[in-house]
């Protein structure tokens, strides 16, 4: 099973009050998932190290810059191979070569799937 790790802080407190609409809005499009939230600096790594040693082979960070690091550095922590995906929530989002603010995200974010590949095992 997927799991999006959520820091209901990101965007100014805006996150954990839309979080409800969102992972509505994951569920219909992406089926089931398992959300976790964070309460500290650092916890997105561990929180990403458990569920990729746990079996998750899609971790979804759920944040802004910090949180998306944060996951990453946890999946590539793990030894295990799991893809990160990313769920921007933060007032201003670079796509390619386009700098974004949150409501032209939202108006797109049918258009907006960002995945990275990453590897935490041996090579």
């Amino acid at each position: 099973m997927s799991v999006v790790i959520v820091n209901p802080s990101s965007a100014g407190g805006s996150t954990g009050a839309a979080w409800p609409q969102i992972a509505s809005d994951l569920r219909s499009q992406y089926g089931a998932f398992r959300a976790v939230f964070t309460k500290h600096r650092g916890d997105a790594t561990t929180l990403a190290s458990d569920a990729a040693r746990k079996g998750a082979k899609l971790v979804i960070a759920c944040g802004g810059d910090g949180t998306i690091s944060e996951v990453a550095n946890g999946i590539l922590s793990s030894g295990k191979d799991a893809e990160l995906g990313i769920l921007p929530s933060t007032a201003m989002v670079i796509r390619g070569d386009l700098l974004l603010t949150e409501s032209e995200v939202v108006e797109d974010a049918d258009e907006i799937e960002i995945r990275a590949v990453i590897s935490g095992g041996a090579a």
